[in-house]
Order: C-alpha cells, then sequence, then structure tokens
C-alpha cells in the first residue's frame, strides 16, 4: 500500500516551512466555506476570502517561504496575494479548479484533502467521540429483527471500531491531561485545570457515562453471545455473502464470508477485551487524581502558608550571611514578619486546629423475622439443585490437565462425549476459560469450518492448549 499513489508528492510539503500557520488559517477558510457548500466554491469566492483574511491580518513584512518563495518577496497587493497561495494550493494537490461551461472556474477539495482536513480540524478544536449510545447501538443493530443482515454486522463492526478508537483517544488524553496539570505554576491556576478543564472535559462528559448509563458490560454478553452464534451460523453467513456479491460488495462469495466473519470476530474479541482498557482508562484517571494532591500539597507548602513563610525568611537571612551581610541590621520591614512569642491559648485563625469528635450515631433496634423451617429447607433444597451442575474454575483446571496429560494441546472433537456430563465438562471449559485462574486458553483453528462433526452431534472448530509457562 503506497499512501502517495493518491496523494501528491509534495501535498504536505506546505506544512512544514516558516508560512505554515498562515497556509493552514487559509486551508480551513476553504474548508469551513466547502462545508456548507453543496458540491463545489466559486474560485472568485475564495479569493474575496483570502483577501478579507489578508485586511484583517496585515501581511506586509511576510516574506516567502523555504520552499517555493526564496528567491522573491511575496505579492504586496493583498488580491495578488490571494492568487498566489491559491495558486500554491493547486500545485500541491489540496485544490483542484474545473472550467465551467461560461469560462468561470469553480474549486473543489479532493476527497482525501477533505479526510486530512477533518482531522485537522478535530485535532484543533479537541474533538472527542461522544459514546453516548455507542454500546446501545451496537447491541440494537446485531439483536434487532433485521441483525442477521450482513449490513447490519457492518454497521456494528464500524461502530465497535469507533467505540475502541475513542476509548483508546480518552486514555491518551487523561496522561495529556497529567503533563498540563502538573506544568501548573500556581494553585489558582492548578484548580481550575482540576475542577474546571478535567472535569467538565473528561469526568463529567466521558468518564462519567461510561461508569453509569454507558458502561459497556450492560450489554457486553449479548453482543458477545449474539455475534458468536451467528459465526456458527453458516447457512444465515452464505446467503448474506450472497447478497454482498449481488450489491457488488464483494467480487466473491468466498471473500464476502471471510469479510463477514472478520466483522464478526473483531466485535467478539473486542468486547472480550475491552475490559482492559477500561482498566487502563480507571488506573490514569486514579493516578491523574493522585498527581493533583500531590501538586497541590507542593504548590501549597511553597506557597502562603506559616512553614513556607519560615523557610523563605531563613533563606534570606543565609544568602545574606554568605554575601557577608550578615552583621548589617535589617530594616524595619523585615521585622515585622519575624515575631516569636509562647502560644497560650488556640487562636481560631490558627494553622493547627483541634479535631472535632465525632459524632454518635443513634443506634436503633432492628426487627427479627421469624423464618419458617420448612421454606428455609425448601429454598436450601432449590439453592442445591441449582448449583450441583455449577463447575469451578479449579475442577475444570484439573479436568483439562487430565485430558492433555503430556500433550500442549486437544482438539474439542477429542472430548470424552458419552454422557451428560461430558457435555458439561465441554461447556465448562470454554466458559471457564475466559477466567484470569484458568491454567489454559481456547483457540479457533484457522478454517473456514467453525463447526465439527462428532458422533453426537457437532462441535466448535477450537482447541484447548495450556497458557505459557503454566
Amino acid at each position: 500500500m503506497n499512501i502517495f499513489e493518491r496523494i501528491p508528492d509534495n501535498f504536505f510539503s506546505i506544512l512544514s516551512t516558516r508560512l505554515k500557520h498562515l497556509h493552514t488559517d487559509l486551508l480551513f477558510l476553504i474548508y469551513q466555506q466547502y462545508k456548507s457548500s453543496i458540491y463545489v466554491i466559486e474560485r472568485d469566492v475564495i479569493i474575496d476570502y483570502f483577501v478579507e483574511y489578508f485586511e484583517t491580518h496585515p501581511v506586509t513584512t511576510l516574506e516567502g517561504d523555504e520552499e517555493t518563495d526564496s528567491s522573491a518577496t511575496l505579492p504586496k497587493e493583498t488580491r495578488a496575494l490571494a492568487f498566489h497561495f491559491l495558486n500554491k494550493f493547486i500545485e500541491h494537490g489540496w485544490i483542484e479548479l474545473e472550467q465551467q461551461p461560461d469560462w468561470s472556474y469553480k474549486a473543489i477539495i479532493p476527497d482525501y484533502a477533505i479526510r486530512i482536513l477533518d482531522t485537522f480540524e478535530k485535532i484543533a478544536l479537541g474533538y472527542q467521540m461522544e459514546f453516548r449510545g455507542q454500546v446501545l447501538s451496537i447491541f440494537q443493530n446485531l439483536t434487532g429483527s433485521e441483525g442477521y443482515r450482513y449490513i447490519a454486522i457492518q454497521q456494528a463492526f464500524e461502530t465497535t471500531d469507533a467505540l475502541l478508537n475513542g476509548l483508546r483517544e480518552l486514555n491518551h488524553n487523561i496522561k495529556r491531561y497529567m503533563e498540563d496539570m502538573l506544568a501548573s505554576t500556581s494553585i489558582n491556576e492548578l484548580l481550575h485545570h482540576l475542577f474546571v478543564v478535567y472535569k467538565e472535559r473528561i469526568l463529567d462528559t466521558h468518564f462519567y457515562r461510561l461508569k453509569t448509563s454507558e458502561h459497556i458490560s450492560k450489554y457486553r454478553t449479548q453482543i458477545i453471545r449474539r455475534a458468536e452464534d451467528m459465526l456458527y451460523n453458516r447457512m444465515v453467513i452464505e446467503e448474506q455473502a450472497q447478497l454482498m456479491v449481488n450489491d457488488r460488495m464483494a467480487k466473491s462469495t468466498q471473500e464476502a464470508v471471510q469479510t463477514i466473519d472478520n466483522w464478526l470476530e473483531f466485535i467478539s474479541a473486542s468486547f472480550r477485551n475491552v475490559s482492559e482498557l477500561e482498566n487502563e482508562i480507571d488506573s490514569r484517571n486514579q493516578k491523574y487524581v493522585r498527581a493533583a494532591e500531590r501538586r497541590v500539597s507542593l504548590l501549597y507548602n511553597n506557597s502562603g502558608n506559616l512553614a513556607a513563610q519560615i523557610g523563605s525568611i531563613l533563606r534570606f537571612l543565609s544568602s545574606l550571611i554568605k554575601n557577608g551581610k550578615g552583621k548589617e541590621e535589617l530594616s524595619a520591614n523585615f521585622s515585622k514578619y519575624i515575631q516569636l512569642f509562647q502560644q497560650e491559648i488556640m487562636d481560631i485563625k490558627s494553622p493547627s486546629v483541634v479535631r472535632s469528635a465525632n459524632p454518635k450515631i443513634a443506634q436503633t433496634p432492628l426487627d427479627v423475622f421469624e423464618i419458617d423451617e420448612e421454606k428455609k429447607r425448601q429454598k436450601l433444597k432449590e439453592l442445591r439443585e441449582r448449583t450441583k451442575e455449577v463447575k469451578a474454575v479449579e475442577q475444570m483446571n484439573d479436568f483439562v490437565k487430565t485430558l492433555l496429560r503430556n500433550k500442549r494441546d486437544i482438539h474439542m472433537s477429542d472430548f470424552p462425549m458419552e454422557d451428560s456430563e461430558d457435555w458439561l465438562n465441554a461447556l465448562y471449559t470454554v466458559i471457564r476459560s475466559t477466567s484470569k485462574n484458568s491454567v489454559y486458553q481456547i483457540e479457533m483453528e484457522n478454517s473456514p469450518e467453525k463447526l465439527v462433526n462428532v458422533s453426537v452431534g457437532k462441535l466448535p472448530n477450537m482447541k484447548v492448549k495450556l497458557k505459557e509457562g503454566r
């Protein structure tokens, strides 16, 4: 993949010259006008925008940049200057001109330039993706009445990809906000960054939603189950693959089947592993809070409290002694800062305030209800019935080790399948494989077949292997 097969070789060169700020300002002028138009912009309109910009931003002392204007200064007249920069954008592939039947010219922005300018605008404005409704949209696309259609699967895939990119951006932005916070030089600046900037742009708009209404775990299990159920339904996938070929979304049925499989596997794997990214975001937010606390303490101790003032006085006296002025009389203005006396009573304005005792909590008796013994025995019996077939991670670890013996892996088709207990063991082998305490892991075989036939039915085409170091 060569990106410069579609983008001119000198496309990015105008962003590395001395005039890069001017170039981006003018490009954004065109881009804003382009977004409000249907397709094209008249060249004269762009020139008028450039002239207005140069009249409000004087460039009389502007020199040529090192790439195209090194041998001569730029035009002095604003309209000629506007044409100069428009021609430069055309030469570098940012703008294209089309001649109309009436001999006028209209400008268009190529598709690659639109995407790049859109990205630049989001970076400049500090855009962050809204998580509101993203997980719900994925869930509805997969579980709705049309969830089996390839269009719904594709939309769920694209939304999942955008969601993961948004979480990665949030994770990185917390790190960037932490660096900005640590660069604060005063308590007021730090508190403004903590309670205004960080709170409004991270906590209130993104982090809080991820922990409440937009919590991913709310739909996570159902999305994974739906994606994997569809993976095993080969008949539906083949039907949708044929529709993709008919709609010219794929060249062959095999290619379409592979594409749908990739979409569903990406969705399933993403929601299985998204908890790691969520934990990293939580960890970075906690680091931000701890760093903010230490920064506040540091700035406070170095600013206006009594210990800081005494420290400043001692450092000043020490500097006088080092400079040979330690025996000179201090000025009256300085002497008023040193007032040493014995504190007889605790003043309300003292930096140390006596802690008040915690109020006593009034205790209220609770009503004791008698539980019917027969009802208690019935509930315990029901609980035992529900849990007798549940197998813990430790049980499945022993089961897998017994099957493997000296082997590193075993296919699911090699599992014993003689009775219902064997089926439960196979089922819980898959379920417990996601636990962090399991000594084994599940891997899909590299084959288009998602199911394999065994003597008593069909099983997933996957193998069980021990984790490294187990």
